[in-house]
């Protein structure tokens, strides 16, 4: 929804997804303020195919898979979250680089 805000008058935004992926965002940003609307729109669906990816194991804890796989363990997930077995972050982890994550959201 970045771009959205941005094309409504927004300046910034906050959320969990900023924390693991923010060169993402900012690449966003900057595409927008350029006015450069296609690039823009190119990363906006990269963060889109992401959350689907993240909403596939759980949402919230892998999110906080995605923050231990770029090197921040923020430990485990409080109650009644469950954290993700090491099978599901392996999973997690094959499918972000499958879109190409590491390249462009950011590196571990």
């Amino acid at each position: 929804m970045l771009l959205s805000g941005l094309s409504v008058g927004v300046s910034g935004a906050v959320g969990n997804h900023y924390n693991y992926a923010a060169p993402l965002y900012w690449k966003i940003i900057n595409a927008f303020q350029r006015n450069d609307i296609e690039e823009a729109r190119k990363y906006q669906s990269l963060s889109v195919e992401k959350v689907r990816i993240l909403f596939k194991y759980r949402g919230l804890p892998a999110i906080k898979g995605m923050m231990k796989l770029i090197g921040l363990d923020c430990g485990p997930m409080r109650l009644p979250f469950h954290n993700l077995t090491s099978v599901e972050l392996s999973q997690l982890e094959k499918e972000m680089k499958e879109i190409g994550f590491f390249d462009w959201g950011r590196k571990q």
